[in-house]
């Protein structure tokens, strides 16, 4: 029963998100809506969801964007995956291959072995642009994380961070997207690489393939240092 409420819960959430979108682009903010789901019933019962929904607005200087990611997997009716992120970014151009960043990301995954990690980081970054297809960008400085164990006590330390993303346009209709996400502080290093290609179906609707792999060099007993996530995903850009 809780497991039919929740599925028709992101679903609703799903079509939210998507009856919502013209009137996003309609103000000018540009985004896109992604979204993965497998069931099976019979002599299996298992159902995986996986969305993320992007939004991105421009003002004078300024760049926002936001971020929300959600998986959730059930075997029976068990729970057996869980991840929900939030991530805030913004920047300040000095100039057209030159800015300052903010971020702010908050991570909850059930399975990780954390209850939840949180980061703040300030720093330069930098755009590097070798063809029309091809574009980089490269990112450093400083910042704070809070983490707790599942269970154990919270750490409160400071960090270095470090991140990029090359994209690259392959075709008019493909592309190819890496990104890549160092925090080191003293108690622990999380360092997080995406990898997805995407092709476009028709109009806005894409297919896109990712890979996520995540790994943290310091974990409680009996959790593992690596988790690694394929998905095959259909996305709406508006």
């Amino acid at each position: 029963m809780v497991e039919a409420a929740s599925a028709r819960l992101r679903l609703v959430l799903a079509l939210s998100l998507a009856a919502w979108s013209p009137f996003a682009a309609a103000m000018g903010w540009k985004g896109e809506i992604d979204l993965g789901l497998v069931a099976t019933q019979g002599n299996t019962d298992t159902a995986t969801f996986n969305g993320a929904f992007d939004l991105q607005v421009v003002h004078a200087a300024w760049r926002h964007a936001l971020r929300v990611e959600v998986l959730h997997a059930s075997d029976h009716g068990t729970t057996t995956a869980e991840r929900y992120v939030g991530a805030l970014n913004n920047h300040y151009d000095l100039s057209g291959s030159s800015y300052l960043f903010g971020n702010i990301r908050y991570e909850s995954d059930r399975f990780s072995g954390y209850s939840y990690q949180a980061a703040e980081a300030l720093g330069y970054g930098r755009r590097f642009l070798p063809t029309g297809k091809l574009r980089a960008e490269l990112e450093a400085g400083p910042g704070l994380r809070q983490s707790r164990e599942s269970p154990g006590a919270q750490t409160n330390e400071a960090i270095f961070r470090t991140a990029g993303k090359l994209t690259w346009h392959l075709t008019p209709n493909a592309g190819f997207e890496q990104r890549v996400r160092l925090d080191s502080g003293r108690a622990n290093t999380t360092i997080e690489s995406v990898t997805s290609v995407r092709s476009t179906i028709i109009g806005s609707l894409a297919l896109k393939l990712s890979e996520t792999v995540k790994y943290n060099t310091s974990v409680p007993p009996g959790t593992r240092n690596t988790d690694l996530l394929t998905s095959v995903n259909l996305v709406y850009h508006f």
